[in-house]
């Protein structure tokens, strides 16, 4: 599937499916028919994204990235996390492997996107793509990538995605101390981090969002023992224990 073509240009979204790349890897028929595909494609987003699958993938501007998307005509207007996560997901085969509705999870991951707090000035969706980034560069070690299923990468990526989602900018002790419907919802463990992953695998309960009809039900149950592992150890409380 690999193509050496080269970088895509401005015009890729306007030609003949199949026709356009997206960076190695061949955009698909089916992608380039959603909203995400065609904004990938044109040049000043491409060429921004295509960084992370480089060589000089740890020199990634988000913020250059960001301000790329705010650039896009709607709906991909303001999706940064959306768009790179999805990128992503496509570079490393994900969605073919697994065969996931592009459609599906496009909808989740913009519902994730879409519910962080755009008036929190750090746990906001432009920190959700920094992270997505971040995982992915270490994912594509090859001392790392080389003990990595499909299942492995795509829990990765959703994880750094979800993983402050709804975040209202106080931390778990200040919940807890004020008695907050959250601490009193989670028995003050983890507060924070159990909200965030549990509210994006709620959305998947939304027929028009569930992409998991695809995996078996081992694999989805791997996929989320994942996920909320990786998300729950966010807590700076475990820290330590992770470490140790």
């Amino acid at each position: 599937d690999e193509d050496e073509e080269g970088m895509l240009g401005g015009a890729a979204a306007d030609s003949k499916l199949g026709a356009a790349h997206m960076g190695n890897r061949a955009i698909s028929e089916a992608t380039l028919q959603l909203w995400a595909g065609a904004a990938i494609a044109t040049s000043g987003l491409s060429l921004k994204l295509q960084k992370l699958v480089s060589p000089d993938a740890w020199s990634f501007d988000v913020f250059e990235y960001d301000v790329a998307c705010s650039l896009l005509p709607e709906p991909g207007t303001g999706k940064t996390a959306t768009l790179l996560c999805y990128y992503l997901l496509e570079q490393h085969g994900v969605i073919d492997a697994l065969q996931i509705e592009r459609a599906k999870i496009l909808g989740w991951l913009t519902k994730i996107d879409e519910g962080y707090l755009p008036t929190n000035p750090y746990h906001n969706s432009l920190h959700a793509a920094d992270v997505c980034a971040n995982i992915d560069y270490f994912l594509r070690q090859p001392n790392l990538n080389r003990h990595l299923a499909p299942l492995d990468i795509l829990a990765c990526l959703t994880a750094a995605l979800m993983h402050d989602m709804g975040h209202p900018g106080v931390n778990n002790t200040f919940l807890e101390a004020t008695k907050h419907e959250l601490a009193i919802t989670y028995n003050d463990v983890s507060v924070l981090e159990n909200h965030h992953v549990a509210a994006a695998f709620k959305l998947l309960k939304t027929k028009e969002l569930d992409w998991t009809k695809s995996l078996s039900i081992d694999d989805y149950k791997d996929y989320r023992e994942t996920a909320i592992g990786m998300v729950l150890g966010t807590d700076m409380r475990a820290h330590f224990e992770h470490l140790t």
